[in-house]
């Protein structure tokens, strides 16, 4: 029986992986059980309602005033022009013609912007008028290609449900359950399998080390991509596919937005997280060198992980040196987005930089690793 045959037997005989590989799944169902209950409560035409109410209280507050100024009759004119806009919205949601509904929402959040750069309308939300911009530009962007809106955060649409799917497994799911899975592959207290191989066939240390990275990458890419691939059947059955044309909002090296498709969103992201487990497999082996324990090696592993993140809560001098940390970039869809690039106040923290980073990081550990093994005469 072949090196390899033997780990993959001793992997998918383990209840523990088993364990972990159901976990996710239950995990994927239970966000879009969540996210279709709550996308059902979300009808916008009780927002719409308001704003109508609101519209009219204030325009028979404004009609009742004795004040016969321009100033006001300018504002009345306003007033009428967005109160028949939010009447046609709500006929338009009561129809279902999404689009008429979504164009006549771009007139209001234009008039909107209007009122915010001129003054005349005050918030406490200093975000206000970077939102609404780009609210205004995704909602042209979906009229124009014709592709009906989702609920954001709540997706159940089968493309955009696995795009919020990368979002709930990044940062804190995907380490925890790759660390447990690559964790027990590394560690030599249950390797009987390869033991017994050594002491019967002349095998070499470098071939067991590769064969564990290999294992461990094999194992972790199925570990993630198959509850994306879950949640994309389940999105598509249950609802509708979407649109791979979908619009997506990036921050370019955090500060310019900019837009991609969803599709490009994905080859991105697939990218970087075949880069990720590249990375993640052979330092582990590295750790494995030093830490033959378990447990310990998962704690260490996931620590690695999460230090990072809680960086991202400090003000710290090393922002600027954060694109040379190889775990900085385990948080794929904020990567691709700019956000991480933003909270870092780093600008090579995107995706180009991330897979250089992890694969010369990658290359770096494996020969480390070579080269400690030599030293030890063992693996």
């Amino acid at each position: 029986m072949s090196l390899m045959r033997l780990e993959s037997l001793r992997v998918i005989r383990n209840k523990k992986n088993i364990a972990v590989f159901g976990i996710a799944i239950v995990i994927v169902l239970l966000l879009f059980f969540l996210n279709f209950e709550t996308s059902k409560k979300m009808n916008p035409i009780n927002d719409y309602q308001r704003n109508k109410v609101t519209l009219e209280n204030s325009l028979s507050s404004l009609e009742s005033n004795p004040d016969k100024s321009v100033a006001k009759e300018r504002v009345l004119r306003n007033l009428k022009e967005q109160l028949n806009l939010q009447t046609s919205q709500i006929e338009a949601n009561k129809t279902g013609d999404w689009k008429k509904e979504l164009k006549l929402q771009i007139s209001l959040d234009k008039n909107l912007l209007e009122k915010l750069r001129a003054g005349t309308a005050v918030t406490d939300n200093k975000d206000i008028i970077p939102i609404t911009e780009k609210e205004i530009q995704l909602n042209t962007k979906l009229v124009n290609q014709n592709i009906h809106p989702v609920i954001e955060s709540y997706e159940t649409e089968g493309i955009n449900f696995t795009y919020r799917i990368l979002f709930y497994f990044f940062p804190f799911l995907m380490p925890l359950f790759v660390a447990v899975l690559i964790g027990d592959i590394s560690t030599t207290n249950k390797m009987s399998g390869i033991t017994n191989l050594v002491n019967i066939f002349p095998v070499k240390q470098t071939r067991i080390l590769d064969t564990r990275i290999l294992i461990s990458f094999f194992y972790s890419c199925i570990l993630i991509f198959v509850p994306l691939l879950v949640a994309l059947f389940i999105g598509t059955i249950a609802n509708n596919p979407g649109s791979w044309n979908y619009p997506i909002a990036v921050n370019s090296n955090g500060t310019e937005l900019t837009w991609i498709t969803i599709s490009n969103f994905f080859g991105r992201a697939l990218l970087l997280i075949i880069c990720l487990l590249i990375f993640i497999s052979i330092f582990t082996q590295f750790l494995n060198t030093f830490i033959k324990n378990n447990l310990l090696l998962m704690l260490v592993l996931i620590g690695c992980f999460y230090f990072v993140e809680l960086m991202g809560s400090i003000k710290t001098k090393f922002y600027a040196i954060m694109h040379f940390i190889p775990f900085t970039f385990a948080n794929v869809p904020k990567i691709i987005n700019g956000e991480s690039a933003l909270n870092f106040n780093n600008p090579y923290l995107n995706v180009t930089d991330g897979v250089f980073t992890l694969l010369l990081s990658s290359i770096l550990f494996y020969f480390l690793t070579i080269l400690i093994i030599n030293n030890k005469k063992r693996i």
